[in-house]
């Protein structure tokens, strides 16, 4: 009897991806995440640009550095007061810099004197010496660093639980690789060619994991502007379907109380607010729902039309 080969879908549920499992998928569910569909749309709310390192003579206080250089001397430090942490001197050409890490117990079989590392982290300086405050690292063994770590421009997820960034990036990885090809595209080919958008399956891969800071504004454009469509077609319907099936009251006075209030004016109407009580009026005789917005400078003579429409209605 041949087994049955699973059919991928972006109704899949979050638990059966690589690297998940039932207990991070409990963490997702946290942010509403529940299906591929879902992660797919889950867009990074900030972005890590890991393209280019530095060296360690240009760092400034306060902001975000990728440093590659040596590991010059690590161990673990016991102050008087606090917490023991880990920490690691790296040195390349242009200086040093002193790295610390709290609670990560693996880091001392991690990193050895004299290995080449690659850190990524904020900034600050503490006694004249800048400090990388548990940054990011890449292993010694550069075959094992996945793919989108070396070099890139990295998504930043808010509200991520318990997950960290490193793994909700690495699933989020997997899932555009094997899922994004699925979902299909809703904008017509004129309408992209126009606007110069990129495909749907482009823009999610692109919003993403985006090889430049443009192209991660240009495809989220594209999901904005997508979304609205969406909106005003589903508004644009509403409409429709109430003016084919609902029925409105049909106001045919006699404009008594009308012309008895335009009569007491002490000023004569503008041609545009006479237009506009004319079209109101043809409006309100009508069985269909009226939709109309009246935009004017607030005044005594702009609300002359609602007051016109009102008493039309006694």
């Amino acid at each position: 009897m041949k087994q049955q080969v699973h059919q991928r879908g972006l109704s899949d549920s979050v638990r059966y991806l690589k690297d998940v499992g039932s207990a991070r998928a409990e963490q997702f569910a946290h942010l509403g995440l529940h299906t591929v569909h879902d992660l797919l749309y889950f867009l990074p709310r900030e972005y890590e640009d890991r393209r280019k390192t530095q060296k360690i003579s240009e760092l400034r206080s306060g902001m975000f550095s990728t440093v590659k250089g040596e590991v010059i001397v690590c161990d673990w430090v016991k102050p008087n007061f606090g917490k023991r942490f880990f920490q690691a001197v790296i040195g390349d050409e242009s200086g040093l810099v002193t790295c610390k890490w709290y609670g990560t117990f693996y880091l001392q079989d991690q990193l050895k004197r004299g290995d080449p590392v690659t850190v990524y982290g904020k900034v600050s300086k503490y006694k004249g010496h800048y400090t990388l405050q548990h940054p990011e690292i890449e292993p010694v063994d550069q075959d094992n660093v996945d793919a989108i770590y070396r070099g890139h421009i990295l998504p930043i997820y808010p509200g991520t639980e318990n997950l960290s960034q490193r793994v909700f990036q690495k699933i989020m990885g997997h899932v555009i690789e094997h899922y994004v090809d699925l979902v299909e595209e809703t904008l017509p080919k004129e309408m992209l060619t126009r606007n110069r958008f990129p495909s749907i399956t482009q823009a999610l891969s692109e919003v993403h994991f985006p090889e430049t800071f443009d192209r991660a504004k240009h495809a989220r454009t594209r999901l904005i502007f997508e979304e609205f469509l969406c909106v005003q077609l589903v508004l644009v319907g509403r409409k429709t379907r109430a003016e084919r099936v609902l029925e409105g009251h049909v106001y045919a006075s006699k404009n008594r109380l009308k012309n008895k209030l335009l009569d007491r004016l002490s000023f004569e109407l503008t041609t545009a607010q006479k237009r506009v009580i004319c079209e109101l009026e043809e409006n309100m005789k009508s069985t269909h729902p009226m939709h109309r917005l009246l935009q004017a400078r607030c005044g005594v003579r702009e609300n002359n039309s609602r007051y016109v429409c009102d008493r039309k209605c006694r």
